[in-house]
């Protein structure tokens, strides 16, 4: 509670606590204590809504009238707490009113002030700090300058910063998991018919705006070309979308700058409408011979609900699905 920052009111808690205060046997010493210190907290320090203390709040245009005014408040809202009563519920919600209303003309009298200034020489300087305070404050960027590397050292020199920066995502973007390859298959030549205009203007209505695609960052990227193969994509595609994956690179915007480029050479395209699609190609592939049909079988993107109708058939299930090590890949 804010008020307990108060030293006065600090000693009144503690001195009320200690006086209410006796143990009369070890068993009960955690349940009284517990009792007596949350009355004495209600009595000394007040009640709170529950909601949390307020965010980034904004002082400056407090004056004398609004403190009284918002003591006031608080000083009623106790006194309710502690009686129940509706005489003292009125009287609260009158000083709420009130503190209300001087907030409200400490406001406006301060940003009269404020705008009198903006029109000098002097404030329209101040106009473009502002703008570029506010600027900064928007972007996804924090003013932590500081890293440890690998063995837990603080990185303070910018270029060390960045540099493990990129080491990092290069490990977290490069790991694959182990893995039994999926059989290579037969690629498919044949004739592959032309995308028309209007399957191209109907995927691109049904995308959701502002929506990035999720993707998955442990799916090795030659298990995409023999998936993609083992359902009988046209290799035309197969080729198409390796063009997509090639020579990928990323880089890492931090605040001390952006790092060199990092290759990315597993996991599906962040951000890319394909990748949900690619990624349930994968999963047909690699479940084929242990999925059954909805509902005993469910898949998401990382979990699998199974239903059987007794505990020996779920065991059983389960032990059909530890078979294809190679799913433990993608998680």
């Amino acid at each position: 509670h804010q008020n307990g920052k108060d030293p006065l009111l600090k000693l009144e808690f503690k001195r009320h606590v200690l006086q209410k205060l006796s143990v009369d046997s070890e068993q009960d010493l955690w349940k009284k204590s517990a009792k007596i210190i949350t009355q004495v907290g209600k009595k000394i320090l007040g009640k709170t809504s529950g909601k949390g203390g307020p965010q980034d709040k904004e002082t400056w245009w407090w004056n004398d009238e609004v403190k009284v005014a918002i003591k006031k408040k608080k000083d009623m809202k106790k006194k309710w707490d502690l009686s129940g009563r509706d005489e003292d519920k009125r009287e609260y919600r009158e000083a709420n009113k009130e503190s209300t209303k001087a907030v409200a003309i400490a406001k406006v009298k301060e940003l009269d002030e404020v705008y009198k200034e903006l029109e000098t020489p002097e404030g329209e300087k101040k106009i473009y700090r502002i703008a570029k305070a506010r600027d900064l404050a928007s972007k996804d960027l924090t003013h932590i300058r500081q890293v440890k590397n690998g063995d837990g050292l603080v990185l303070r020199d910018e270029n060390a910063v960045k540099t493990r920066w990129r080491e990092y995502f290069n490990t977290l973007l490069n790991k694959e998991n182990p893995r039994e390859a999926v059989e290579e298959r037969e690629p498919n030549q044949g004739i592959v018919r032309e995308i028309e205009r209007s399957e191209v203007e109907l995927a691109l209505s049904s995308m959701k705006n502002g929506k990035a695609q999720m993707a998955y960052d442990r799916v090795p990227r030659e298990e995409i070309w023999k998936c993609m193969r083992a359902k009988g994509t046209p290799e035309k595609y197969v080729r198409i979308v390796r063009d997509m994956y090639e020579d990928a690179v990323t880089k890492v915007r931090s605040s001390v700058g952006v790092t060199e480029e990092i290759p990315v050479q597993v996991c599906l395209q962040q951000g890319s409408a394909l990748s949900p699609y690619l990624f349930d190609l994968i999963m047909d592939v690699l479940t084929e011979d242990v999925r059954k049909k909805a509902p005993w079988c469910m898949m998401f993107a990382d979990d699998i609900v199974l239903c059987e109708e007794s505990v020996e058939d779920m065991e059983r299930e389960l032990e059909r699905w530890k078979i294809p090590a190679h799913i433990s890949m993608l998680y």
